[in-house]
């Protein structure tokens, strides 16, 4: 049990320097590197409520986080309003943006599809361009956000589009761009990854480009 305390404690502090705490089942979901030993979902739920009895870690109003830090409950909630604000922002720019040329997904990325996202925050946008096409449809992509008028640019950063990352189908592996190995924050990055429009399969298909993960 000690094993799975640990790798429930390393989570939520990984989470915790955004302020996000977190459910039973995301915690289920993002473990950092679980231990070995299978359990079901009914046996995680007991070893949290044991670690919750011990005080390792905290419970508020169904949020997990690290002891002296529930404050930040209010926080994720406070941040989820502007999540949904946000993509709500996305969504309406979406059938436009999905029907430039050569575009064949777009994903918002960063701090938005993470869930912690400031009043200032722009909407970080990955987008995935058919091969061979990246420049072409790379322009006419700008060229379209500028019209939509929801382009970042100098001054203008709050719920603006910000055209952060463009990649090809055919290279969905960003494991080039790691950081020191495990890069954490990349491996989270990919798993939260908001799909906003395109073809269906391409969100399996960047999961499975990079099974480094």
């Amino acid at each position: 049990m000690q094993s799975w305390i640990l790798s429930i404690r390393t989570t939520l502090a990984y989470f915790d320097q955004f302020s996000h705490p977190l459910s039973a089942t995301e915690l289920w979901t993002f473990l950092w590197q679980p231990p070995v030993d299978k359990i079901s979902w009914e046996e995680f739920l007991i070893i949290l409520d044991s670690a919750v009895q011990e005080n390792i870690i905290l419970v508020n109003q169904g949020f997990y986080c690290l002891p002296g830090r529930s404050s930040i409950v209010e926080s994720r909630q406070r941040a989820q309003v502007l999540v949904e604000k946000k993509l709500a922002i996305a969504r309406k720019a979406a059938p436009i943006l999905g029907a430039v040329p050569g575009v064949q997904a777009i994903f918002v990325c960063n701090t938005v599809a993470a869930g912690w996202p400031s009043v200032q925050s722009d909407i970080d946008l990955l987008v995935v361009v058919k091969p061979r096409r990246l420049w072409l449809t790379r322009f006419l992509f700008t060229i379209t956000t500028v019209l939509l008028t929801k382009r970042r640019h100098d001054h203008q950063v709050a719920d603006h589009l910000c055209l952060s990352f463009y990649i090809t189908r055919d290279q969905l592996n960003v494991s080039a761009v790691r950081g020191p190995l495990p890069d954490i924050y990349l491996i989270y990055w990919l798993q939260q990854l908001f799909f906003l429009v395109g073809d269906q399969d391409i969100p399996l298909e960047v999961l499975e480009a990079n099974g480094w993960v």
